[in-house]
């Protein structure tokens, strides 16, 4: 199954998706081991995140990724999400841009961010959480709306 196919089978069953291995390569450590099968562009992810992913469900439906390598910018200045977003032992090898967007939920718990972590202007309805470690980069916090 294309990393596509289980990231829109995980939204549509309310399920997580689940890159991990259960072994000790999971920790931020070992990263950098990490092969292609838990590798996410950043591309991919931001067309999964904006779209209604099926006619039947709701948009609304959070996306929880576990696990995974997100390569490439992440770029979601000025968007609007419906969708709440919570990543969980996730490494994001560029840059994770949400200014002036507006969010509902999104959480980063045990994440590494090697680029620019950027919230500039962004409004957040329920909650963000971040639990994890920044390389020296920027921060740029959110407002709540």
């Amino acid at each position: 199954m294309s990393h596509e196919e289980r990231l829109i089978k995980a939204i549509i069953d309310r399920e997580p998706c689940d890159f991990s291995s259960a072994s000790a390569d999971d920790s931020l450590e070992n990263s950098s081991t990490w092969g292609p099968e838990r590798t996410i562009s950043a591309h991919l992810l931001r067309r999964i995140m904006l779209e209604d992913v099926d006619a039947n469900s709701s948009s609304a439906q959070s996306l929880v990724i576990i696990g995974a390598c997100i390569a490439g910018s992440l770029d979601f200045d000025a968007n609007s999400f419906a969708r709440s977003f919570y990543f969980e032992k996730c490494v994001f090898l560029d840059t994770v841009n949400f200014s002036d967007a507006q969010l509902q939920t999104i959480s980063f718990e045990d994440c590494l961010i090697n680029e620019e972590f950027d919230f500039a202007r962004a409004r957040v309805a329920r909650s963000i959480n971040f639990d994890g470690e920044l390389a020296p980069v920027v921060w740029t916090a959110p407002r709540w709306i």
